[in-house]
């Protein structure tokens, strides 16, 4: 009987490890060959969202900003999307806010609903994705 279990759960990790394999090789052909990639999307397209950005991401920055510093500023977000559609992390990088301010984005953000996740060769994938703010 304990051979049995035995061979049962060696074989069940020789499964688990093909899986992984292939899909480790779906993501390497993904970074070779760009037509099996598709980007993550969030809701609509471009358009859902600006205009996410302009009904959440603004109205911070707005209450944040010094009133006597009205100048254009530009800002990149990265998040990282699962292969859920669940923004798990957000970066921000040349966010020149108070730090109060940079919570309440990154919260925003990791709040936003799901994204269809990127593919690659059909197969949904965790990605990265940067966003160019201007404001």
């Amino acid at each position: 009987m304990k051979h049995n279990v035995f061979f049962v759960i060696v074989f069940v990790l020789f499964i688990f490890s093909q899986c992984k394999s292939q899909e480790k090789e779906i993501v390497k052909n993904c970074q070779t060959n760009d037509s099996l990639f598709e980007n993550p999307q969030y809701g609509n397209g471009v358009s859902s969202l600006q205009e996410f950005i302009s009904s959440n991401v603004f109205p911070i920055l707005s209450e944040c900003r010094d009133s006597a510093d009205l100048s254009y500023k530009v800002s990149y977000i990265y998040l990282e999307i699962s292969e859920f559609g669940k923004v798990e992390s957000v970066y921000l990088a040349r966010f020149e806010y108070l730090n109060k301010c940079k919570d309440e984005v990154v919260t925003a953000f990791l709040n936003m609903g799901s994204w269809i996740p990127a593919k690659c060769n059909g197969h949904p994938i965790k990605s990265k994705r940067l966003i160019k703010m201007e404001y």
